[in-house]
């Protein structure tokens, strides 16, 4: 739009505005006087005269720096918007509500811990049971495929022996009257499978150990020994043993459980001297030096641990303890003392007569 400039008749301050605002009312920027714009010089014909629109604001200006304001004061005035204050929580609240979460927390740790180990152990536990009663792919694929040459020694060589599966012990304090569970030896030690690795017949002292262990990188994760107490020295091979919870006799064998309740340490152990249920029998030793035996074991514990099958034995060697040698091994050949040493040396060359 064209703009124009006149002069205020009060103060003689130059106004510059906009043509629009010929006819109209305004304040001197400067002195407030109330002026009448002057009609500015006439249009281009071509142009057409536009008129004011309604609450437009066209700017008036004295010079470069005055502005020029309309006495009717349109618009409306405008607040700065003020935040109220902020409401302050009680902090009682806030300690209440973080206790009460933490002991909610402590409580499920507590609770939760004893079911979380059990799972832990058992997790760790069947996935090597699993691998134990699992067929091995390449003798089945043998056994499957023959080879046709009549001349190779695999040929003639019988297929591998399978494992028995494992059959579902019961626990019981009642001894099974000499019907033991068939079927290779395993059960459960504190709530978790047991199946041993070894089974050794030894001497500790004066008794006989028999030790069935379950092994992991050669360290004793569950297991059960049984003391057997023999007068005299006597052979615990071609014996049996029945004890139920009722006997009382200082001669009936010690029994030990082993587990680890925690992973990351050893085994424990407790010992039973009285009150659980036992039938124990051991055969003649085979042609390789093995003792087959059968067992059921049922102790008196809170996790009703419970032991069953047939194990063959293996005689645990001694030679650095000759306690530990079993009674049935041959005997080993006496050694001269030294004072017999002494004596014949003496008589040789006559010393001492």
């Amino acid at each position: 739009m064209a703009e124009m400039t006149f002069s205020c008749p009060g103060c003689g301050q130059h106004i510059q505005c906009d043509q629009l605002w010929a006819g109209h009312q305004i304040n001197c920027p400067t002195c407030q006087a109330e002026i009448v714009v002057p009609p500015g010089p006439p249009a281009a014909p071509s142009r057409p005269l536009v008129p004011v629109p309604p609450g437009s604001s066209s700017r008036l200006s004295a010079g470069r720096t005055q502005v020029a304001r309309s006495s009717s004061g349109s618009g409306l005035p405008q607040r700065p918007f003020q935040a109220g204050p902020a409401k302050q929580k009680s902090p009682v609240v806030k300690y209440a509500v973080v206790g009460a979460v933490l002991v909610v927390i402590a409580a499920g740790v507590i609770i939760g811990l004893p079911y979380y180990q059990n799972w832990r152990e058992n997790r760790t536990q069947k996935p090597v049971i699993a691998q134990r009663n699992r067929p091995n792919r390449a003798q089945a694929a043998t056994a499957a495929e023959p080879s046709s040459d009549t001349n190779s020694p695999d040929a003639a060589s019988p297929a591998p022996p399978k494992k028995e599966p494992l059959a579902q012990v019961m626990w019981s304090l009642a001894p099974p009257d000499g019907s033991i569970p068939k079927g290779r030896v395993h059960g459960s030690i504190s709530k978790t499978d047991f199946v041993p690795d070894t089974a050794q017949l030894g001497r500790s002292g004066p008794n006989y150990v028999l030790s069935l262990l379950q092994n992991s990188g050669g360290v004793i994760e569950r297991g059960i020994r049984v003391y057997l107490h023999l007068p005299g020295g006597a052979s615990p091979v071609g014996q049996s043993w029945t004890v139920s919870p009722d006997t009382r006799n200082p001669a009936i064998p010690e029994v030990s459980k082993l587990w680890k309740p925690n992973p990351r340490y050893a085994a424990r152990e407790k010992r039973f001297y009285s009150e659980y249920a036992l039938q124990l029998e051991l055969g003649s030793p085979a042609t390789n030096g093995a003792i087959p035996g059968k067992i059921f074991l049922a102790l008196p514990d809170a996790e009703q641990s419970v032991v069953a099958g047939d194990f063959n034995a293996t005689v645990a060697a001694a030679a650095s303890n000759p306690q530990m040698a079993p009674a049935y091994a041959t005997p080993a050949a006496p050694t001269p003392s030294r004072g017999g040493y002494d004596q014949t040396f003496r008589q040789r060359y006559g010393i001492g007569r």
